[in-house]
Formats: structure tokens, C-alpha cells, sequence
């Protein structure tokens, strides 16, 4: 084995290699024989020439910004950020963010800015890159570099959401309210104190009036879709003792 400073190449001739490349039987050691072959290795080819999105150094590709891979054929998505370890190798984190980590307790949070990944920072991802410059997000993550969470429940079909990081909000319809817009308003609010409402179905229970001499007896309900008027009185007609 020789190496050639004029076209920075290993040259090797001969070697050891088995006599026969088919395996008769996997319990035994194959014969090995010399071989009268030719390699050459140059120190400076790379896997692909590292197509074209990168330079060659010794064997490895060092990619340009904008891609990764040992070969440099993949392109970088959002978030992505690539470095090279100490042994030459490429390090990446893809669709990657900073500046807010995601639990399952979640809530609507303002104000919050996201950060670019780097060594300063603990960066998360909800994601992969698919080597196209698109990172394909895990559900219920959304966003070209997965980092804002989609609304619940899809706003209960009863409003939209508003797509924001790092956690989506719903815009409720009118009638409609609560986090994911899961309660109904009643009319009027049932008219309070009069009825109260049930945000579940959005519909009122009206209460009674009672007896101001017998607070014990019912003397009147209220009345409608909101409780707003009362049932009509009428006395009972007061029994007189016929004239002697």
C-alpha cells in the first residue's frame, strides 16, 4: 500500500479475501487466498460528490447552509440547525424552535416570541424534515416548522381557530364561549335572577316565586325562553256564609 502526495490516493495491490464468495456451509471457516487486485481510494472523493451542496475534505462533506446529509442531497426545512461534531460528523436538529415547550396541559399564552435553535438554547421539536425543505408535523402540531399546537376539538364546530404560538386559540361564534367554544349561552342569561341558564344546551330553567305569607308554597313561575314575565294570577274566590 502506497499513497500518492501527487493525487492525494491510497493505492493497494493484493489483499486476502476468501477463495470461494458462495458460503457452502455457515458451521465452517471459508478458505481465504491472496488476491491479485487493485484499489485506489482518494482522500478527497466523497459519497456523490457531495452533490454539488457541499465541500470535500479528506473523505467527509462539510454541506452548505440550506443542506444535510452525508452526501449533502438533502434540503434543510424550517427550524433546522446543523453543525459538525468534533469527528467531522454532522449533527442536526430538524424543525426545531426555542423559547416555549409544549405539555398537555396547554392554554392559550400571549405575548411569548420563538426563538431560532442554537448551542445557547434547549431547543424542541414536533417533527421531521422529509428532505424535500418540508417538515411533516406530529399531530396536533402544525406550522412550517411544527411548533404551534392546533385548538382542541376543533373549536366544537362552534367557531374557528386562530393559528398563533405557541398554543392556537378558538374565536368562538356569537352564542357560543369557553376555551374550545364547548358552551351555549341562554337568552338574555334567563333574565337572572329569574332562571338559570345551562351552558350545555343553552336553555334556561325559571324559577318560582313563593308565597310571601307561606314561603314554603310556590306562588308564581316564571315564564318564556329567558324567564322574563310571569304566569297569571287569579285568587280563589273567598267563601261567604249564606245571611241567616
Amino acid at each position: 500500500m502506497v499513497y500518492s502526495s501527487k493525487y492525494d490516493m491510497i493505492l493497494m495491490y493484493g489483499g486476502v479475501g476468501p477463495a470461494e464468495y458462495t458460503l457452502a456451509d455457515l458451521s465452517s471457516t471459508p478458505e481465504v487466498e491472496e488476491l491479485s487486485e487493485f484499489w485506489q481510494l482518494g482522500i478527497h472523493d466523497c459519497p456523490s460528490n457531495c452533490s454539488d451542496h457541499g465541500d470535500c475534505y479528506y473523505g467527509f462533506c462539510f454541506c452548505d447552509d440550506g443542506y444535510y446529509g452525508v452526501d449533502c442531497s438533502n434540503t434543510s426545512c424550517p427550524g433546522d440547525y446543523c453543525y459538525y461534531d468534533d469527528d467531522n460528523v454532522q449533527q442536526c436538529s430538524h424543525c426545531s424552535f426555542a423559547g416555549y415547550e409544549h405539555t398537555d396541559a396547554d392554554t392559550y399564552a400571549s405575548g411569548l416570541e420563538k426563538i431560532p435553535c442554537s448551542d445557547d438554547v434547549t431547543c424542541y421539536s414536533n417533527g421531521i424534515c422529509d428532505g424535500f425543505g418540508t417538515c411533516q408535523c406530529a399531530p396536533p402540531f402544525l406550522g412550517e416548522d411544527c411548533a404551534i399546537k392546533d385548538c382542541k376539538d376543533n373549536c366544537s364546530f362552534h367557531g374557528w381557530c386562530s393559528v398563533e404560538f405557541p398554543v392556537s386559540r378558538c374565536m368562538c361564534n356569537p352564542g357560543y364561549y369557553g376555551e374550545i367554544c364547548e358552551y351555549q349561552d341562554c337568552l338574555n342569561n334567563c333574565s337572572y335572577p329569574n332562571g338559570v341558564c345551562d351552558p350545555d344546551t343553552g336553555s334556561c330553567a325559571c324559577r318560582a316565586l313563593m308565597d310571601p305569607y307561606v314561603n314554603t308554597r310556590v306562588f308564581r313561575y316564571w315564564q318564556g325562553e329567558d324567564c322574563s314575565y310571569l304566569t297569571a294570577y287569579a285568587a280563589a274566590p273567598t267563601l261567604r256564609a249564606p245571611p241567616l
